[in-house]
């Protein structure tokens, strides 16, 4: 799947397309004549496979595996990333640990996460587009923030309309529209009321 940004075409990959290209790098080994290799354990990896053509002299570890890693330097921006790797081991005895991250590695593969905010998977290959887009997300994230939690005066004309509410609650029956001084809407979408009568100022949410 592609998608535009900021005139760039861009491809991007969900779990199931990394899924496939890691099936397509098995399928390959075994097409070559190559079997599963039963390995115990299991390292925190997401998916493993180990394959071998000579009784586990050697073997190929397939595996899916995620990190959090700075990106940049300078901001401390970190992305959350998805890897294929496939590692070469020669154990020395049977049953051996093989340690992810300790073998040869013939190959790996990398994709950035782009919406970890939206908690749904989706990613690109390059550091480069990663940064571009989180940039443009967290400046719309910001702006919409800004105006989600801004603070709104409402004007004179709302004052009768508040009155009404107030004067049906007990204990704010005798407020008038000139006993108000202000009326805000606030981020949580509640109105506050705020007025002055007999000296006192009173705040009320509506």
């Amino acid at each position: 799947m592609k998608t535009t940004v900021n005139g760039k075409e861009i491809k991007v990959f969900g779990r199931n397309d990394i899924s496939v290209i890691f099936t397509q790098k098995v399928n390959e080994m075994l097409a070559q004549g190559y079997m599963f290799y039963f390995d115990s354990g299991s390292q925190g990896e997401e998916g493993k496979v180990c394959l071998t053509n000579d009784n586990g002299k050697t073997i190929y570890v397939f595996y899916v595996h995620t990190e959090n890693e700075t990106v940049d330097e300078k901001s401390w921006s970190r992305a959350d990333t998805i890897l294929i790797t496939e590692e070469k081991f020669e154990p020395k005895y049977a049953g051996e640990t093989l340690w992810l991250g300790k073998g040869e590695k013939l190959f790996e593969a990398k994709w950035f996460c782009i919406n970890k905010r939206c908690r749904r998977d989706v990613y690109v290959e390059s550091v480069e587009d990663f940064k571009m887009i989180e940039k443009i997300t967290s400046e719309r994230w910001s702006l919409n923030y800004e105006m989600n939690h801004q603070t709104i005066i409402l004007g004179e004309k709302y004052y009768k309309i508040a009155v009404s509410i107030l004067n049906k609650r007990n204990g704010y029956k005798s407020v008038k529209t000139r006993h108000i001084t202000k009326i805000e809407r606030k981020e949580n979408g509640k109105y506050y009321v705020y007025f002055e009568k007999s000296g006192n100022d009173h705040c009320v949410s509506l």
